[in-house]
């Protein structure tokens, strides 16, 4: 079966993405380099701390940040769907801020009683599915492990096991996202809900929580270090991280010894839309270990090793 607009997985490329070798990358080439990020609260920790476990310097330069709704009104949708809850078979979290506002709102409901809470969504029969550590979230927000989380921690991945466990023929689907404000939707969002689709489930898209950018007095002193050339690499890690990046810093002012990088294709495209000239993209795109090995790569490429050769 193919999928429309969405690159499934090979069993091979999973296998790929599940073995990327940290010890592959050179410490030399990146020690001491200042890596820029624009990697959104939540997941930059990882980032950072993954950065400076091979030598290098983290620069964190968030450009955009997920806030939950302040209005009752901007959770109709949401409230609606978990009173309903029991009429889904599955709902899909695709951030840890997601889990945060069903669960907040699942409390609503339950007259803020987390027994109340959790009894509810045990009723209901629904099966949780979410994406890579927010495994560990769900565990820790909701008191359960998830019933679904592929191998291939990634929204293609998720196609692929559901699709391989017939999971979404005849299913009706969840589907957790952030609205997306200010900046263009993600093309991996519209993309997922198409193959959800086209693989024969009933997919009902439901706004959880919102994606803005940040304030650029937020990010000023950071901004200043990449124009300067303060900085060696820019990681940007999500399409709508590199559009807001474009909405404060003019492409032709950074320097020409940058490197950019992009977390996969949905980073590198809106990197190019937003006019950067983007020379890094991790294959492995769902995982940051695979854009600090290409990180790594392309370091190596600019400044290969020498060899001392001693004297007879």
């Amino acid at each position: 079966m193919g999928f429309v607009g969405l690159a499934i997985p090979t069993s091979r490329a999973m296998r790929l993405r599940r073995s990327v070798d940290m010890s592959n990358l050179s410490f030399s080439t990146l020690n001491g380099k200042r890596v820029a990020f624009t990697t959104q609260p939540g997941y930059a920790t990882r980032f950072s701390a993954l950065i400076t476990e091979v030598g290098a310097r983290p620069v964190w330069c968030p450009t955009v940040q997920t806030k939950h709704f302040i209005r009752d009104e901007d959770f109709s949708d949401l409230d609606r769907a978990v009173l309903l809850l029991g009429e889904y078979d599955i709902v899909i979290f695709t951030s840890r801020d997601s889990i945060d506002a069903f669960y907040q709102r699942l409390l609503k409901w339950g007259d803020g009683d987390p027994e109340t809470a959790q009894l509810a969504l045990l009723n209901s029969k629904v099966k949780l599915a979410v994406i890579g550590r927010d495994a560990y979230v769900l565990k820790r927000i909701l008191g359960r492990s998830p019933d679904i989380a592929p191998i291939d921690p990634s929204l293609p991945g998720l196609v692929h096991h559901l699709s391989g466990t017939s999971s979404l023929i005849g299913n009706r689907i969840l589907c957790l996202i952030p609205k997306v404000t200010g900046l263009t939707e993600p093309q991996s969002l519209r993309d997922f809900a198409m193959a959800l689709e086209h693989g024969g489930a009933s997919v009902e898209i439901v706004n959880a929580c919102k994606t803005v950018a940040t304030k650029p007095e937020d990010t000023e002193l950071e901004r200043r270090q990449i124009v300067s050339g303060n900085v060696d690499v820019l990681a940007m890690t999500s399409s709508e991280e590199a559009e807001a990046f474009g909405k404060l810093v003019n492409p032709d002012d950074l320097p020409a010894k940058l490197i950019l990088a992009a977390l996969g294709p949905d980073a590198e495209f809106g990197a190019r839309c937003a006019g950067f000239d983007v020379t890094v993209v991790s294959s492995y795109y769902s995982q940051f270990e695979g854009l600090m090995q290409r990180i790594g790569m392309e370091m190596e490429k600019k400044n290969p090793p020498t060899s001392l050769i001693l004297p007879e």
